[in-house]
């Protein structure tokens, strides 16, 4: 087995944001959303209007127990409408898909006080209005919803795992085929022997689909990763195994450009300590061409991933800090195994996310929950990331433009700091300080300035003259040809 392992050291490291690697990335805003209770966001989709919808669970809102929390944001993840679906039992959201008619499909299951299971799936209006809504299987089953696409003909596949067809000795994947209307067309189960769980399906190029999940090979013994691809009719075309000595968690898998599929989710089989990512390239029949882990030195759970426009993978889940807290992670890797940059974004408590998309302008939006930023207990969370090319200087981050560099001193800072800053040309200069959840805390616009070395001491103030709290802040410098940013950490 080829394994590439990459353990980096920290370049640059400041309280909420640690950057790995010479690729140099901020947290351009963060939001959350919820009540005093729990509240997770699952799923995030970039949307035409720039916007962004959130899909997950709420127990501060509803019926009672946990509903369906669908949020729609505006560009800045500024909240402009949300809604809940479920009734008094436990309904469990897991996965959802914008549709052709500007809609949403909602997918998950619904726990029942006996202890049975049902699928629950729920289509809205573009305004999150319920269209209709449909329970599968027999409701006196284990059967749990993890993933629901929506297909070319305007129908929906639904992917998860059941203990029906075993008759509730262990779990097997199944695909359910379903018209516009979520009536079911046809049902199929995978698997062997043992426990198999389906946690994603995607919609293969070729109108087929692809399944991942876990089996376990041998009882007792470790899951592994597993993965089913089946033709349109979700006839079985080929399956796979694949995994160390360990434990092996498929978490998700996407199909690329050149027309395989990379699997992605976390193992403990190649680290002594703790799970690392660990990413699989599959080509188009199956077979590896390569594996990656992805190790930040703590212990590392990839969730979600997906394909950007440069074809390289960005991958989301958590990792933890030095206290022992879990924290949002987030890797960039190349199509050829790589690691390109990854970053590490949280508070002083506890976060996660659990899905990552790009958006229609380059960065990165992530979904998950947080326990530092909101009210009590956990909330639902919206991160951007951007992507600045740059080099690392020392403990500073030196990020170059076309048209300029910056760079901050002292970092951390208490009463006031230097920001130096290099201009290629003559060229308008502005400088705009953002908080770690997207406030804007002052804006400077220093006019036009000579091709050269600037320098301008800041106070650690806002523009009513307010000390800043402590905590990390972006310095944006924009002039006419590029945007440069720099985190700083402010001291009381």
């Amino acid at each position: 087995m080829n394994i590439i392992k990459s353990t980096k050291a920290v370049i640059l490291f400041v309280l909420l944001c640690t950057f790995h690697n010479a690729d140099a990335q901020s947290v351009a805003w963060s939001s959350f959303f919820g009540g005093d209770h729990q509240d997770k966001a699952s799923s995030v989709i970039p949307l035409q209007d720039g916007g962004y919808a959130l899909f997950g669970v709420t127990f501060s809102f509803g019926a009672g127990m946990y509903d369906y929390y669908l949020i729609k944001t505006d560009s800045l993840g500024n909240l402009e409408w949300s809604k809940t679906y479920g009734t008094a039992e436990q309904d469990q959201a897991q996965s959802f898909d914008c549709t052709s008619d500007g809609g949403y499909i909602l997918a998950g299951y619904r726990y029942y006080s006996a202890g049975n299971l049902s699928l629950y799936v729920v289509k809205t209006d573009s305004q999150g209005i319920v269209e209709w809504e449909a329970l599968y299987g027999t409701g006196q089953d284990l059967d749990i919803c993890h993933s629901i696409k929506q297909t070319s003909d305007d129908g929906y596949v639904i992917a998860g795992y059941t203990d029906f067809a075993s008759g509730g000795s262990d779990t097997d994947f199944f695909l359910i085929k379903t018209n516009e209307l979520g009536e079911v067309l046809w049902q199929t189960y995978y698997g062997g022997e043992n426990t198999d769980e389906c946690y994603d399906v995607e919609i293969s190029d070729d109108g087929g689909y692809l399944l991942s999940g876990i089996t376990y090979p041998e009882v007792p013994g470790y899951p592994k990763y597993y993965a089913v691809k089946t033709d349109s009719e979700g006839i079985t075309e080929w399956e796979v195994v694949i995994g160390g000595d360990e434990f092996d968690l498929c978490t998700d898998a996407i199909q690329v450009s050149d027309g395989g599929f990379v699997l992605a989710g976390f193992s403990d089989s190649f680290s002594d300590l703790y799970n690392d990512f660990y990413i699989v390239k599959l080509d188009s029949t199956g077979a590896t061409e390569w594996e990656q882990i992805v190790d930040s030195g703590q212990d590392d759970q990839a969730r979600h991933l997906c394909e950007t426009s440069d074809q390289s993978l960005i991958i989301c889940g958590n990792t933890s800090n030095a206290t022992g807290h879990p924290q949002g992670y987030v890797a960039k890797i190349s199509n050829s195994g790589s690691v390109i940059w990854d970053i590490t974004c949280g508070g002083t408590d506890n976060e996660y996310l659990y899905c990552i998309e790009e958006s229609a302008t380059g960065e990165y939006i992530s979904a998950g929950i947080t326990s530092s930023y909101g009210p009590a207990g956990y909330n639902c969370w919206l991160v951007k990331i951007e992507e600045e090319v740059g080099i690392s200087v020392g403990s500073l981050a030196l990020i170059e433009g076309e048209g300029a560099s910056i760079a901050v001193s002292p970092n951390p800072a208490h009463d006031s700091f230097e920001l130096s800053y290099t201009l290629g040309q003559q060229t308008g200069v502005s400088i705009t300080i953002y908080g770690i959840d997207g406030r804007l805390i002052n804006s400077i616009d220093l006019g036009l300035k000579e091709q050269g070395v600037h320098s301008i001491v800041l106070n650690t103030e806002g523009p009513l003259g307010n000390q800043i709290p402590q905590g990390v802040y972006f310095i944006r410098l924009e002039t006419e040809e590029s945007n440069s940013s720099q985190s700083i950490l402010i001291l009381d």
